[in-house]
């Protein structure tokens, strides 16, 4: 029986995540952020995809002083609409691993404290958008965005 559960247990873990497009004329934005916890930096990751999967833009940025996990994942939301902005996208879906930050872009649940304040300058960005869904990836699913922010220490600043 043990071995039944772990083996479904492991079933579930190695779950394949498998891209999916958006309609024409929208884009999918993954992002995701790394954290580096010796030199006190953070990295995000960001790709933008067009509905036939091609890449449009990606960006690795660095970042300092956050330390909570959550802030970093909620700043990352918050470079990626501003990123996309710049890029001229106007109509997508964000994915991020993050379920509190996309609960509370969301409106779902309780916003913890620390990252109320990016939550409402994310959520006002966002109406510049025709079209903004928020939504949560299983991190499997977010391995390109997360390459993108761990490359980041090869980065000055910023590559896009």
């Amino acid at each position: 029986m043990a071995n039944e559960v772990r083996s479904r247990r492991e079933a579930q873990t190695q779950e394949v995540v498998r891209w999916t497009a958006p309609k024409q004329g929208q884009y999918k934005v993954n992002y995701d952020a790394a954290v580096f916890t010796r030199s006190r930096e953070v990295g995000f990751g960001v790709i933008i995809r067009d509905y036939a999967g091609l890449v449009i833009a990606a960006l690795s940025k660095k970042g300092i002083g956050l330390t909570e996990a959550v802030e970093v994942e909620a700043k990352a939301m918050e470079v990626v609409v501003q990123f996309a902005k710049d890029v001229g996208i106007r109509e997508a879906t964000f994915k991020g691993d993050s379920l509190i930050v996309s609960g509370a872009i969301q409106g779902v649940g309780d916003v913890p404290s620390s990252i109320q304040n990016i939550v409402y300058s994310i959520t006002q960005e966002l109406q510049s958008f025709r079209v903004a869904e928020v939504s949560y990836v299983k991190r499997q699913g977010n391995a390109p965005a997360h390459i993108l922010a761990q490359h980041v220490v090869h980065v000055v600043d910023y590559l896009t």
